[in-house]
């Protein structure tokens, strides 16, 4: 099932990419939050594509051992396939754990988009800049406080 979310995942991006690239070529949206929406898909997708073998590779892993349960398949081909499958985890988990962040900000990011166009307001830089200014100043207000002090 996991496979099968991230396929659909880097279709439906694509597909998001495609209809991003028309409103910036065709439709000449030029706006800042499009661009940005456009450039959080793309990373994602390049992320997604880093991820690909391992995903083809696992796909063949779970259909030969589907294969196997219904007889049409052997060990043999279990092991084939296996083989095949990389042995450095640790890269497969920082490259999964990257592409779930990258959809996160696609979302976070499209969703702000989606806000900004229904208010009629194009993205400022200053406005994102400034954003995150009260959230430090209360962490650093808290801090000071008896409650922070046991916790930092």
């Amino acid at each position: 099932m996991g496979v099968t979310v991230f396929y659909i995942a880097f279709m439906l991006n694509l597909v998001c990419i495609g209809g991003y690239i028309y409103r910036y070529v065709k439709l000449n949206d030029k706006r800042k939050d499009s661009l940005l929406a456009l450039g959080t898909l793309g990373v994602s997708e390049i992320v997604a594509l880093t991820l690909m073998p391992t995903m083809m590779t696992l796909s063949k892993i779970i259909t030969t051992i589907d294969g196997i349960n219904n007889g049409t398949s052997s060990l043999w081909d279990l092991g084939s396939a296996a083989s095949s499958f990389s042995t450095n985890t640790t890269g497969l988990k920082v490259s999964l754990a990257l592409f779930f962040l990258t959809e996160i900000a696609v979302v976070a990011v499209s969703g702000y988009t989606i806000y900004q166009e229904k208010a009629g307001k194009e993205i400022s830089l200053n406005n994102l800049q400034n954003s995150g200014k009260g959230i430090v100043e209360t962490v650093k207000e808290y801090a000071k406080t008896e409650k922070g002090k046991n916790v930092f």
